[in-house]
């Protein structure tokens, strides 16, 4: 029996699912198949030194109802599972679609409580973390590539700061550039920073644009 992970969207959901779904696999017994590399521009192993195999799209050939799915929408797992009694479903297939994250309904089926009990304790809370570091650990290239970033941090110390335009043109009507003093920091001197910014939509690294549903939604 199997659990087939069709992902959508970028790393942080994609690791959600994966990580629900191993939980639900191993509560109900069921192998947990997802092609993690799907319209995604990362490679799974690229990114995690895992004790897991490059997933498949789709169990073996041959399994016996494996055209009969059962499926499982976002919002499905994220409210009505809680609902569900996942130990009597008949079909050999159950899809999950998107990229839900479900620990918390996993954890809140009555159905499933004495299961999840016995696999992973009392607390859910550190269930998404124990997880992720047992089956998902970074490659060490990529953990020691922040490190040198990081490490790099103090010793770069810019001589000059660019301006921040607060729009229109510089120094023209309506714009605003603000400059550091010298030793481009203003009182006290440079200090590094680093800026994380959060795509919402992986989609503009594919096509270099948002849809119009998208932007109407953001």
């Amino acid at each position: 029996r199997y659990l087939v992970v069709k992902p959508c969207c970028q790393l942080c959901n994609r690791l959600r699912v994966l990580l629900s779904a191993v939980a639900l696999g191993i509560l109900t017994e069921r192998a947990v198949v997802m092609d993690f590399d799907r319209d995604y521009y990362g490679k799974f192993t690229d990114l995690f030194a895992s004790p897991l195999s490059p997933l498949r799209a789709e169990p073996p050939k041959g399994v016996p109802g494996a055209k009969r799915v059962r499926s499982l929408g976002w919002l499905h797992c994220m409210q009505g599972f809680l609902c569900d009694d996942p130990l009597q479903w008949p079909e050999a297939v159950v899809a999950i679609e998107g990229a839900p994250s479900f620990l918390h309904t996993i954890w809140l089926n009555p159905k499933l409580r004495p299961r999840f009990k016995q696999a992973f304790g009392d607390d859910p809370s550190e269930l998404f973390a124990d997880l992720f570091w047992s089956l998902l650990p970074p490659q060490p290239k990529l953990l020691r590539a922040a490190q040198d970033f990081l490490e790099q941090l103090p010793r770069e110390t810019p001589t000059t700061a660019a301006p921040i335009s607060g729009g229109g043109s510089q120094g023209g009507e309506g714009g605003q550039s603000v400059r550091g003093g010298e030793g481009g920091g203003g009182e006290g001197g440079a200090r590094p920073f680093v800026v994380g910014m959060h795509v919402r939509n992986g989609r503009d690294f594919r096509s270099q644009k948002l849809t119009a549903a998208e932007w109407e939604r953001l």
